[in-house]
């Protein structure tokens, strides 16, 4: 794919015309897609406002589905996430969507509560995050480091290669990290947190906590998402709609909601456009874990690894 990303930013800065139409027939040779990747940020900048609209429409019939629509009035695809509240619970959302809306694309969606035994009800909100797409990138950008700061050294308690305690079925591809408690945690690829959630305190293994553990996410320019869940009671220092690098400090370890024991439990989720079991409009990919030289690191139940690979195999006892 070529786009004339030059020429897109002539006819927005008029000014700047005379001065880069010299340049224009060598860039129009170039890679575009290369070029556009590189000066996302500058585009960015240029533009002034949102170009992606999002409303919702109450169900017509009480228990039904809410209408959303989605508009992107830009060149370029937009990853779009949307929470959805009831008037009087700000703090929980009763659906969430996560999309690329195409260039000049309008999507309609019928989105239902993902909440169990919640309805929509009158006088509905929500909020929006975006932010420019990967440019039409069909293949999601999976590469991913350890959540953890390096020489950090953790131990894989639940993968997809080995016994499932609490990961069965659409949670197969969640990975969960055993290290002590108050160990910090790291973004594993740059993005926009879209929430923190740290105001719990319990911890253990009665059902009552499934839905009370305390987790941050953050939004990936290729529309993916990576979940940090269990971390310590008030001890995230980011905030809703900041942007953060890979491997910047997001919070710390700890042992609340659902858990048996001090440990991270990390995902990747994606949006799809059906409801899953769970009623949700996300599904689980895969992840994929590099070191800093972009050599993947393999991940084994009960292995021991710091952002720089494996440092020994299972089985193998570890000195303290």
């Amino acid at each position: 794919m070529r786009r004339y990303l030059f020429s897109w930013v002539i006819k927005r800065r008029g000014s700047l015309q005379s001065a880069l139409l010299s340049v224009v027939g060598t860039l129009v040779l170039l890679n575009q897609v290369a070029l556009a990747q590189q000066s996302l940020a500058s585009v960015q900048t240029i533009q002034s406002a949102q170009v992606v609209s999002v409303s919702v429409t109450p169900p017509k019939v009480s228990g039904g589905p809410a209408s959303v629509s989605i508009v992107n009035t830009d060149m370029f695809p937009h990853i779009v996430f949307v929470q959805i509240f009831n008037k009087n619970a700000k703090k929980t959302p009763v659906a969430e969507i996560s999309t690329t809306v195409k260039s000049f694309e309008t999507l309609k969606l019928d989105v239902r509560p993902q909440v169990p035994k919640a309805v929509f009800e009158p006088g509905l909100q929500w909020v929006t995050y975006q932010d420019i797409g990967d440019l039409g990138q069909a293949v999601k950008d999976n590469h991913f480091q350890l959540p953890f700061a390096p020489n950090t050294k953790v131990r894989v308690c639940q993968s997809a290669d080995g016994p499932q305690t609490t990961h069965g079925g659409e949670k197969i591809d969640a990975v969960d990290f055993c290290v002590p408690e108050k160990t910090p945690i790291v973004a594993a690829r740059a993005g926009q947190v879209i929430a923190v959630v740290q105001h719990f305190t319990e911890g253990g293994m009665n059902p009552a906590l499934l839905l009370k553990a305390n987790t941050i996410r953050i939004l990936h320019r290729d529309g993916l998402i990576s979940v940090y869940s269990h971390i310590y009671t008030n001890s995230a220092i980011v905030k809703v709609g900041q942007q953060v690098q890979q491997g910047q400090q997001l919070a710390l370890e700890g042992n609340v909601g659902y858990s048996s024991g001090p440990h991270l439990h990390f995902e990747v989720l994606e949006g799809q456009a059906k409801l899953n079991s769970q009623q949700t409009l996300f599904h689980l990919v895969p992840i994929r874990f590099f070191n800093k030289n972009n050599n993947e690191i393999k991940i084994k139940h009960d292995a021991y690894y710091t952002t720089d690979g494996l440092t020994s195999s299972p089985g193998v006892s570890q000195s303290k």
